[in-house]
């Protein structure tokens, strides 16, 4: 995996890995500020990446990227939040969710455009595996000290779920590399990848990457058919080198629960999760019933059994009401739309993610490419 240009310049290649890196721990954090004076390691923390990553815009301004709509999403989605956060009775957490909605959204979003406008989109896709790789040898290493197989702990800066996203999103750009490549070691990143997602025990990132591959496949069918056919035969080549192992891996953990949901019946063992899901979904559902218009305040979801819903589209809908609801949808589709087949693939797997798990701060991840796919297709276009 080949970045920078061919002379091979140091200090390029240094702030690109820098940047990829804030990039890497911008998306995990969720945020440059912090809202609660009773945790001071995460306000320094946000801090140091806060200058970090002003201090990586002033070093390399000749080659970031500050595209208008980027800027625009960034006043609009502010504004909005805002409106909610006058009837929030939990202001901090409120502050929390607009971070990572605002700020870290259109800060992930500068960090990517700018590069792909310095190392080529390819080489970015790249550079993020190398860095994920990285991080999963670290997270390896941790785990194998602290518990390898205990869910409990965490998988180095992240739970489970949001490990799981990010082993399950690598996965598939090594696919789409792979397919741009045919190159072996991007296969074997891929089974890498795989097998991290798989290790989290998260179903969410399973299912999401499903139908994000189906997407992806989809596009791809259109323009290269003989490679879906040898995507085919792999991927039943697989199944069929796996599936004596199956009922033994999924009788074992928590991924048995995909089973009982697609058969709806459950025993008492899914009632940490899909029970406990389904419970939410249905309070949620009631409190949008009782507050439609204007829904109940930014992160007064909490003040009920449930500290947020795991769905944050649902999380929308009911703590700022269907209109706010309607334009998260909105913007979604239409950003699915505008984008290549490579990008509506990321885009859908992030908005399935955002309707299993975590609260709307989360929803950077989904935003962020939604903003990058825009750019990249209005980009190509101008260039023919």
């Amino acid at each position: 995996m080949d970045i920078g240009n061919k002379n091979g310049e140091s200090s390029r290649d240094f702030l690109a890995y820098l940047g990829m890196v804030l990039f890497y721990l911008l998306s995990v954090v969720g945020g440059v500020f912090s809202y609660s004076p009773n945790e001071p390691t995460k306000i320094i923390a946000k801090l140091v990446l806060l200058f970090l990553i002003s201090s990586y815009f002033v070093v390399c301004q000749k080659a970031i990227v500050f595209p208008r709509f980027v800027m625009l999403f960034a006043m609009i989605s502010l504004s909005l939040l805002f409106i909610g956060l006058l009837r929030s009775d939990h202001i901090a957490y409120g502050l929390f969710k607009i971070d990572g909605v605002v700020f870290a959204t259109t800060f992930l979003s500068i960090l990517w455009l700018s590069l792909v406008k310095r190392l080529g989109e390819a080489s970015t896709f790249d550079l993020f595996l190398i860095i994920c790789l990285g991080i999963l040898m670290a997270t390896l290493i941790y785990k194998a000290h602290y518990g390898f197989y205990d869910r409990n702990v965490r998988y180095l800066f992240n739970g489970p779920i949001v490990y799981g996203w990010i082993m399950a999103f690598s996965a598939l750009i090594s696919l789409k590399r792979w397919v741009d490549t045919r190159r072996f070691k991007y296969q074997l990143v891929f089974l890498i990848f795989l097998l991290g997602m798989l290790w989290t025990e998260s179903k969410g990132p399973l299912v999401a990457l499903c139908v994000a591959f189906a997407v992806y496949i989809f596009g791809l069918a259109r323009q290269r058919p003989k490679m879906v056919i040898r995507l085919a035969l792999m991927a039943f080549a697989g199944l069929l080198l796996v599936s004596p192992f199956l009922p033994d891996v999924l009788g074992s953990n928590r991924l048995d629960a995909l089973t009982h949901l697609l058969k709806w019946k459950f025993s008492t063992a899914d009632e940490g999760s899909i029970g406990d899901r389904i419970a939410m979904y249905h309070y949620a559902t009631a409190s949008f019933e009782a507050h439609p218009l204007l829904g109940i305040g930014l992160s007064n979801f909490e003040y009920g059994p449930f500290f947020y819903p795991h769905n944050e589209h649902l999380e929308i809908f009911v703590e700022l009401g269907v209109f706010f609801g309607i334009i998260n949808i909105v913007f979604i589709l239409f950003s699915i739309m505008r984008s290549s087949y490579t990008y509506k693939a990321i885009i859908v797997f992030f908005a399935f993610c955002s309707s299993f798990s975590g609260d709307m701060s989360y929803l950077r991840f989904c935003y962020c490419f939604c903003l990058v796919g825009i750019y990249m297709m209005s980009r190509s276009r101008r260039a023919v």
